[in-house]
């Protein structure tokens, strides 16, 4: 059985104008770049009175090594979402004007393949090399993990952020908050 580690978590709450694809977008490059495997475990939208509700759930992945595997899971739900006309630099965009609550999770999957689990030797093995062999590269493959979900939440924040000034006539508008 893998043994799941979680690193940090990034939530955030946005109340303004943003568009769905250049969010999700966002996401994609982000991965890409990074060399992330990209799973959208979940994708649904309703349809309500007062607005849409876009639920997705979006798990990257990327092996470390044969040994672990780092993992950040982003759940994302807009509410509220209404479409709206702006006019941008003299160009008119179709946009989406909501609430969006976002969480970065980062996570640290050891023994993924379930290996070590099978034997007492190996179990054995497996628990000291972890303690004392590998504490260095188990420490640089968490950091580096922590890092990528930081900067994705970042990228995330920054967008939004970006978006929160292009609305023409001045509603009240949030902006990113990162919950406690």
């Amino acid at each position: 059985m893998a043994e799941i580690k979680i690193l940090t978590k990034k939530p955030m709450t946005f109340k303004g104008p943003f568009r769905v694809d250049e969010f999700c977008g966002l996401i994609r490059r982000f991965a890409k770049e990074r060399n992330y495997f990209m799973v959208e475990e979940n994708n649904q939208e309703d349809v309500l009175p007062d607005g849409n509700q876009i639920v997705m759930d979006v798990n990257l992945s990327k092996q470390l090594s044969d040994y672990a595997k780092g993992v950040i899971d982003v759940h994302i739900h807009m509410h509220g979402c209404t479409d709206k006309v702006l006019e941008i630099e003299g160009q008119k965009q179709k946009c989406q004007v909501g609430t969006i609550d976002v969480e970065c999770v980062a996570k640290m999957e050891s023994d993924y393949r379930n290996r070590y689990e099978n034997k007492g030797f190996s179990f054995l093995f497996r628990t000291i090399s972890d303690k004392f062999i590998r504490r260095d590269i188990t420490h640089q493959q968490n950091d580096s993990c922590t890092k990528d979900c930081t900067d994705l939440a970042g990228e995330l924040k920054s967008y939004l952020n970006m978006h929160r000034f292009k609305l023409d006539d001045r509603e009240k508008m949030s902006e990113p908050e990162e919950k406690a």
